[in-house]
C-alpha cells in the first residue's frame, strides 16, 4: 500500500496544474489518438499487456524528462 507521502510521479510535475487551463479539445484529440494507436496495435497482434507496458514505459520516460526540465 502506498503511504500518504508517496507519489507515483514526481510532485514537480503536478505543480501549476491548477492554474494552467488545459485545452480540452487538444486533450480529447490526444486521447483519441492514443486509443486508435492502442486498438491498431491489438489488431496487429500485440497483446494488451505489451501495448500497455509500452505506454507505461513512454510515460515513465516522459516523467523523467519533465522532472529534469523542472529541476527536480
Amino acid at each position: 500500500m502506498l503511504g500518504r507521502e508517496f507519489f507515483a510521479i514526481p510532485e514537480a510535475l503536478l505543480e501549476g496544474l491548477e492554474q494552467e487551463a488545459l485545452p480540452a479539445e487538444a486533450i480529447d484529440e490526444f486521447k483519441s489518438e492514443l486509443i486508435a494507436a492502442y486498438e491498431g496495435a491489438l489488431q496487429k497482434g500485440v497483446s494488451p499487456c505489451c501495448a500497455l507496458g509500452a505506454l507505461l514505459d513512454l510515460v515513465a520516460e516522459e516523467a523523467q524528462r519533465c522532472a529534469a526540465d523542472t529541476g527536480s
